[in-house]
């Protein structure tokens, strides 16, 4: 872990406190909190903190478990799970006195992608989980701007002085969670639908389009039932359904993630109330299966997964009725569904048909800390294509950054 300058001039204090500790000079409860009163902690600082070292890592998932949102995409088992190859797990923790600041991400060093071979050393892009993210804030609501505004001059400074050329922020569908940012530029995507739960049961199935209430119907006609595992206990049926789906889709490698990642989730998360599982069974077998991701007063449908040979019954619909139906009977207000893979296509249809009127703007924030560095990666990578035969490569419109697309 490093911090920035905004503690080390505080040092010296620190050490005197502690140094006063040992000799039984704070021993006083009155004391103490005098002392606590003055202690750097109350000074605005930004510590660095980089996941790979086992003591920043400890650290971290103290921070994380001791939020008030505890935002399950920012666990450090989920880190584990959705880490893209050539990345490094890095978090920020921002303290303040009015608040704080959470943002875990992915760092690389540009050079060690493909195609950057000749990529100065210490040019760095970092991008959010997979998922929704951003910088969390937790403190006073009337001195959010304040504690906003000095994370943010605190981060790009940082940022800057790492070598930090470009940064893509997946962020929070439900924005009142993030600290506030001005920096970069904002892109708004296709909205996500989220399921409003605190309506009555008979507005929520109305609210339901034709096709997913006849599906439904026909899948409890076809004795199909639905469980749910808060202890992880059946993990085992989720990950036999899950990568027979993966298959199927001749999904990337990135979705291939391996059983002990599911496992490490599982075991972290489930006591904690962050995590549970939902299985659809047709009779003993288990037909199809989702990964529920649970924050605050939010549910969110996170990995889904279901069996060719059991569509017809439509088990798909009957789990997202279900877990709506659930959320609703526990207090829940959101059941994040997501979005598709491209506009309106056939994954967000079936998404819509369960909340047409409950969609949320999903957006990417697109930050350039180093202009000049980001047009020198383009020609590099320019160049790099010319040498595999494409000399006309262009970035691709609308991609972030220029230098990956």
């Amino acid at each position: 872990m490093e911090q920035t300058a905004y503690s080390r001039q505080d040092q010296g204090v620190r050490d005197a406190m502690e140094n006063m500790a040992r000799q039984g000079c704070l021993a006083d409860p009155a004391q103490e909190r005098a002392a606590d009163a003055v202690r750097p902690l109350a000074q605005p600082r930004l510590a660095w903190l980089s996941l790979d070292d086992p003591d920043d890592r400890r650290r971290y998932a103290a921070l994380w478990k001791a939020s008030a949102a505890r935002r399950p995409q920012d666990a450090p088992e989920y880190l584990d799970l959705v880490q893209p190859r050539h990345y490094r797990q890095v978090a920020v923790h921002y303290t303040h006195p009015g608040g704080t600041v959470l943002y875990p991400f992915f760092e690389c060093e540009v050079r060690d992608l493909p195609g950057f071979a000749g990529a100065p050393a210490g040019m760095r892009h970092i991008v959010s989980p997979y998922g929704y993210g951003g910088p969390l804030h937790e403190g006073d609501p009337a001195r959010k701007a304040a504690v906003s505004r000095d994370f943010e001059a605190a981060l790009n400074a940082e940022l800057r002085r790492r070598g930090c050329v470009t940064e893509f922020v997946r962020e929070d569908l439900f924005s009142g969670r993030l600290a506030d940012r001005t920096d970069g530029e904002l892109v708004d995507h296709q909205p996500n639908v989220v399921v409003r739960l605190r309506r009555d049961p008979e507005s929520i199935w109305n609210g339901y389009k034709n096709t997913a209430r006849r599906n439904i119907r026909q899948a409890q006609r076809a004795g199909l039932r639905v469980s749910f595992d808060h202890r992880g206990s059946g993990l085992g049926g989720f990950l036999d359904v899950y990568y027979e789906t993966m298959r199927r889709r001749d999904a990337s490698d990135f979705f291939f993630i391996p059983a002990e990642r599911f496992e490490a989730l599982t075991a972290a998360l489930c006591p904690l109330g962050n995590v549970a599982y939902v299985y659809v069974h047709d009779g003993d077998t288990v037909v199809a299966s989702d990964l529920l991701l649970i924050c605050g007063d939010a549910l969110y449908a996170f990995l889904s997964a279901s069996r060719a040979s059991a569509f017809q019954k439509r088990p798909n619909d009957l789990m997202r009725h279900e877990s709506i139906m659930w959320g609703h009977a526990h207090g829940y207000r959101h059941y994040v569904l997501g979005g598709g893979v491209s506009p309106s296509d056939g994954i967000y249809r079936f998404k819509l048909a369960f909340d047409a009127g409950g969609l949320v703007p999903f957006r990417t924030r697109h930050v350039i800390h180093d202009a000049a560095a980001c047009e020198r990666l383009v020609s590099i990578r320019r160049m790099a294509e010319a040498e595999r035969g494409r000399p006309d490569w262009q970035p691709r419109p609308g991609f972030f950054p220029d230098y990956l697309a």
